[in-house]
């Protein structure tokens, strides 16, 4: 039986960034392995409502599909960790 796991943005409009065909088993998850999607909604939504400049928003998955941290980087280089 094949599974399937939707990487989707965790707020908004849950912009679908990929899907995980997984047959069988579910994969040995080795620590610091991740998929890694630039959200552009995120990203706007923030330089919008904060008035900040947000120069990307990255959401991190594991190999199940779990979000694992978003992580926002500031075009002046500093970065917060969700």
């Amino acid at each position: 039986m094949t599974a399937h796991v939707e990487l989707r943005c965790p707020v908004g409009f849950r912009t679908l960034f990929g899907k995980l065909k997984q047959a069988g088993e579910k994969p040995s998850i080795v620590e610091g392995n991740l998929l890694e999607f630039a959200c552009h909604d995120c990203r706007r939504n923030l330089s919008r409502d904060d008035k900040v400049e947000v120069a990307y928003v990255f959401h991190r998955f594991d190999f199940v599909g779990d979000l694992i941290e978003s992580v926002i980087r500031y075009r002046d280089g500093k970065e917060e960790i969700l």
